[in-house]
């Protein structure tokens, strides 16, 4: 680039990094100081976010298995968590399950509406197949291995019907199949 394009793209650049610089309230040759620093920031930010989630999904989990008694052989805890995302309901779904005996079936509503299938390592059960199945049902698309899969439902008026088949599916398949037992 040389000429007036030349000068119209030094302005521009002086423009933009002028920009950053006002708002980080610094001098033009700090901007990018600021910006790292605040990239660092951020950073810190998403893992005491992300250790936070995990004492809440800890917490949930003890919560919920405290509440619910064992039938058929199994712990079936099957939920629409309000408000929550996919990541949320996929930790809590994995600490639930660390549990032998335990069976996850949770929805979450926040930003995409999805669900999570879980069970606990050597369980019965097949949760990929399971989720596969009910994805197929709602044209949606989702998988998983045997012991937890995950899956994006097309609308939140869908989660308490899914969680409602895959429970009744799960029930079905627990009067033959016992849970393993606890490993040491």
């Amino acid at each position: 680039v040389c000429g007036e394009r030349a000068v119209r793209f030094a302005r521009k650049d002086y423009e933009t990094l002028a920009e950053a610089a006002g708002l980080y309230s610094a001098h033009l040759w700090t901007a990018p100081e600021q910006i790292r620093k605040s990239l660092e920031e951020l950073k810190t930010a998403a893992k005491r976010e992300h250790k936070m989630l995990e004492e809440v999904a800890e917490l949930t989990a003890a919560k919920m298995l405290a509440a619910t008694q064992p039938a058929g052989g199994i712990r079936l805890i099957a939920q629409v968590l309000t408000g929550r995302d996919i990541a949320f309901a996929k930790m809590l779904a994995q600490k639930l399950v660390a549990e032998t005996g335990t069976v996850a079936v949770l929805g979450c509503g926040a930003e995409q509406p999805a669900l999570v299938f879980g069970q606990w390592r050597g369980g019965p059960f097949d949760m990929g197949a399971l989720m596969k199945q009910e994805m197929a049902r709602l044209g949606s698309r989702g998988g998983g291995s045997r012991e937890l899969a995950q899956g994006g439902v097309p609308g939140l008026e869908q989660l308490d019907g899914a969680i409602e088949r895959a429970k009744a599916a799960i029930l079905s398949q627990s009067s033959s199949a016992a849970p393993a037992p606890a490993s040491q």
